[in-house]
């Protein structure tokens, strides 16, 4: 069984949400070779979460895996080639649920971003290594900080562009300025994920991230909140 419900919703470069290249049939060598990257990635996830880049070694992770430190070598060369490998993974704003891969537009792409938050919510794992990384990308040395830099400037162009379409369709009303709306929009999303890991009874980040969104931009039809069934996060 994979970590968070490990990889659900992840998805490999250039290649099917199987991880397979559509193009040719898988073989046995290619499968067990997958299906072993995505256990190391799912080990590291826990290990990077817990432990923080710097602290995690490839040891712990390579223990997760239940393999060695030198067979965990044999598909990642350094740490971090398989940090850069975790986060290539994650999608831009989670859009496992797109048929397509396209991104919804205008008040669709808001309630999306809410629905995203009920999403977090069944997977602590994976919402709080994000959360430890993206406070450890700050740094200049760090080798995710220029992920995080290029994920929020297309974050905020996506949020952005979502407020002037709904605008425009008459679905929203019109923010005096839209990038420092989307902004504050990413940043509650960013800001509750952190006190619903310290205490996810008491917090519901899909509701949070709904009402900061209808307070700021009063759809015509507010945005609705969704409930999930969540396990609380590790400790």
């Amino acid at each position: 069984m994979t970590i968070d419900e490990g990889a659900v919703g992840w998805t490999p470069r250039s290649l099917s949400p199987a991880g397979v290249d559509e193009g040719k049939p898988e073989g046995v060598y290619a499968r067990r070779t997958r299906i072993r990257k995505q256990e190391i990635l799912d080990s590291a996830l826990v290990a990077f979460g817990q432990k923080g880049f710097y602290k995690a070694t490839l040891a712990d992770v390579a223990s997760a895996a239940g393999i060695t430190a030198a067979g965990l070598l044999h598909h990642f060369k350094t740490k971090e080639a398989l940090l850069v490998e975790l986060l290539h993974q994650r999608d831009l704003v989670g859009l496992e649920g797109s048929a397509d891969g396209a991104l919804p537009r205008g008040r669709a792409l808001l309630q999306h971003l809410v629905d995203t938050m009920a999403d977090n919510m069944t997977k602590p794992v994976s919402t709080q290594v994000y959360a430890v990384l993206s406070a450890e990308g700050v740094t200049d040395a760090h080798p995710a900080r220029h992920w995080f830099l290029d994920r929020y400037q297309r974050l905020r162009q996506v949020v952005a562009a979502a407020l002037t379409d709904g605008a425009s369709d008459g679905d929203i009303e019109a923010p005096d300025e839209v990038e420092a709306t989307a902004s504050a929009i990413i940043a509650v999303m960013d800001g509750v994920q952190i006190q619903w890991l310290y205490d996810p009874d008491s917090v519901n980040m899909s509701e949070v991230t709904c009402r900061t969104i209808n307070a700021l931009v009063r759809p015509a039809v507010p945005l609705a909140p969704r409930i999930s069934a969540a396990p609380p996060p590790s400790t």
